[in-house]
């Protein structure tokens, strides 16, 4: 079963039409905005969060992932290969081969699940609030101190 949760994009007609196409209606869903109960039953019940992500501005998806032991396979983009280390599988998210040969590796490999699961946990525990207030405030203090 596909879940894709969150806001609506234009591509929710394209991929339902396509699912209907392919016989396989039945195994998406697109619910929209999801409660927090709904969300945590979600990540409770996935197998691997995928984040094809184009551009994004941190990530936090991956790292809500990670903190919940749930394998990640993302994009090659933007800030995501930073907060996702060698905790993720990773993909150029414009190349369908690509993407398809990480769900098939990280899918047919439980050991590799379990192993991305554990390494998500650590890399998750890295990002604290603390650790970005203490790096911003040594931001403030670099830019400060330039004459």
């Amino acid at each position: 079963m596909l879940v894709v949760p969150g806001y609506p994009t234009p591509h929710e007609e394209e991929l339902s039409a396509l699912s209907g196409e392919l016989g396989i209606s039945d195994d998406l869903r697109i619910p929209g905005w999801t409660s927090d109960e709904d969300l945590e039953g979600l990540y409770a019940l996935a197998v691997a969060c995928v984040f094809p992500s184009l551009y994004e501005g941190f990530g936090l998806p991956v790292l809500e992932a990670m903190r919940r032991r749930v394998p990640v396979a993302c994009s090659d983009r933007s800030s995501l290969p930073e907060v996702a280390g060698d905790a993720a599988l990773t993909f150029d998210p414009e190349d369908v081969g690509a993407i398809t040969a990480e769900l098939e590796r990280l899918l047919g490999d439980e050991q590799l699940g379990e192993r991305l699961a554990a390494a998500g946990a650590g890399q998750a525990a890295r990002f604290t609030w603390q650790a970005t207030a203490e790096g911003t405030l040594a931001s403030y203090r670099r830019a400060l101190a330039r004459p």
